[in-house]
This record gives structure tokens, C-alpha cells and sequence, in this order.
């Protein structure tokens, strides 16, 4: 690989013919399985950072469609293959970053533009797991739906940890809002009850009053 790689006039560059002919060929025909299997089995995955697709909560799979689970497992599989390539990014980042035996001018190039790679492909991978949230979050009711979509991808779901104890907490969240809307609503109807007298009702005159007083009888 002797070619030189100029940049052109608009700032923009040609790949190596080498790199230029591989990739065109896999972007219009897509990575032989063969080949793929091979590069995910000697990838290994870095110990302090999550690069694998988050996991379905139990909680949340009983609840949808053989198809929607289906639909997400395929998203999470393109996930997973994102990952291993953030993982190789980050392999070469160590390698340049542990390495003082390459010039400082051509490191810094090197890390500079791996280091993008790297921001971008991480991003991709968070915006994946956004948009499997977002598929599955409307199939079920509104305060589950809220709660689904704010919920923070942690600990390896899709939904965080603990989604068993939070469900449970909408759930009596939401049965005293019906509760006091339900008692309200009573309460207001007994009260237009109460006021809603006859349209031909009239008043005690003074003297009908005066009598009640006398009678030892009081009017209120």
C-alpha cells in the first residue's frame, strides 16, 4: 500500500484503491458471512466499557408480539455487530495511545481521526438503542409508555434495572389518580344535588318565619 492518499481541493480525499475497491464491494454487496463470523470471533470486547446491545428486560418480553420481538431482536443483532466494530476502533486507539515509539505528529493524526470514529460509531449505537425504546414503548398503555421512554439504558437492558419496582410504582400511581378523580366526581355530585332545588321552589315569606320562631321551631 506505497499510494499515496492526497487530499483534494475541497477538502474531502481518496481512499487507497486497495481500501476503495473492499469497501464499495461490501457497501453495495454487504460483508460475506463467512468473513463477518470470523472478525466478530477474534474481537474481543473491552472489560470497563458496554459495547453489546442492551438486553430485553424479562418484564417487557411476555408483554409484546412475536413480531415486535422479532423486529427488535433484528435491530439488537445489527447492534451487536456495531459494537464489535467500536471494539476494534478502541483496540487501535490503545494501541497508538500505549505506544511511544510512534512520532508524536503522525500519533496525534491517528487518534485524532480514530478518536471521531469512535464518537460517532458510540453515538450510532446509543441512537439503535433509542429507536428500539421508541418501537416498543408505544404498545402499551400512557403511564407505562412515559415510563418506558424516560427510563435510562443501564446495567445491560434496554429499560435499566429495577423496571419490575418502577412498573409497580406507576401502576399505584396511577390507581390513586383514578381513586381521587373518582372521589372528586362524587363529591361533586352530591353537591349539585344538594343546590339543585325544584324551579318553582320559593322562599318562607317573613311572616311563615315569624311563625316557625314562634312555634319554637327554627328556619336555616
Amino acid at each position: 500500500m506505497g499510494e499515496k492518499c492526497a487530499l483534494e481541493e475541497d477538502n474531502s480525499f481518496s481512499l487507497h484503491s486497495v481500501l476503495a475497491k473492499r469497501w464499495n464491494h461490501i457497501l453495495k454487496q454487504g460483508l460475506e458471512s463467512s468473513e463477518r463470523n470470523e472478525i466478530v470471533e477474534k474481537c474481543p470486547l473491552p472489560a470497563n466499557v458496554s459495547v453489546k446491545a442492551p438486553n430485553l428486560n424479562d418484564e417487557i418480553t411476555p408483554a409484546i408480539s412475536a413480531f415486535q420481538l422479532k423486529r427488535d431482536q433484528h435491530y439488537a443483532d445489527r447492534q451487536e455487530l456495531l459494537g464489535k466494530g467500536i471494539a476494534l476502533v478502541g483496540k487501535a486507539l490503545n494501541f497508538l495511545l500505549c505506544n511511544e515509539k510512534i512520532d508524536k505528529e503522525n500519533k496525534n493524526i491517528l487518534i485524532t481521526n480514530l478518536g471521531d470514529a469512535g464518537k460517532i460509531l458510540t453515538d450510532v449505537h446509543h441512537n439503535i438503542s433509542l429507536g428500539r425504546k421508541a418501537g416498543i414503548s408505544p404498545l402499551f398503555e400512557k403511564n407505562v409508555k412515559d415510563l418506558l421512554l424516560k427510563s435510562k439504558i443501564e446495567g445491560g437492558f434496554l429499560f435499566g434495572i429495577d423496571l419490575a419496582e418502577k412498573l409497580k410504582a406507576a401502576k399505584v400511581i396511577e390507581k390513586t389518580a383514578k381513586d381521587l378523580k373518582q372521589q372528586k366526581n362524587t363529591i361533586s355530585g352530591n353537591a349539585h344535588k344538594r343546590t339543585n332545588k325544584p324551579l318553582n321552589y320559593k322562599a318562607p315569606s317573613r311572616y311563615q318565619k315569624r311563625e316557625f320562631r314562634q312555634k319554637g321551631q327554627y328556619f336555616w
